[in-house]
């Protein structure tokens, strides 16, 4: 298990270079893609890339969802306050 993390992490890390280090202009993949006739390197960069930040931007909006799940659940009035004596969590809080 831990051979086939680093054996991703390099091929990972081989993408990132190869699409993203510019020599005369263009990147690795892109010479090479020259070269061969292709677009297949420069295609597998940017769909790799595509979906690392589409899951970047997912856990961003989970923990925005949550922080401001927290916030409502701290500003807003508690249910189980049948004397009407705590507005908020806060106000409970202090006694």
């Amino acid at each position: 298990m831990r051979t086939t993390g680093i054996v991703l992490l390099v091929v990972v890390a081989l993408i990132f270079l190869g699409g993203s280090v510019r020599i005369g202009g263009d990147s690795v993949f892109g010479h090479l893609d020259s070269a061969l006739g292709t677009t297949v390197l420069s295609d597998v960069y940017h769909t790799v890339f595509f979906f690392m930040q589409k899951g970047v931007e997912s856990v961003e909006s989970e923990y925005d969802r949550t922080q401001e799940g927290l916030k409502d659940f701290q500003d807003r009035p508690l249910g189980f306050d049948k004397k009407k004596q705590y507005k908020t969590l806060d106000d409970a809080a202090r006694y």
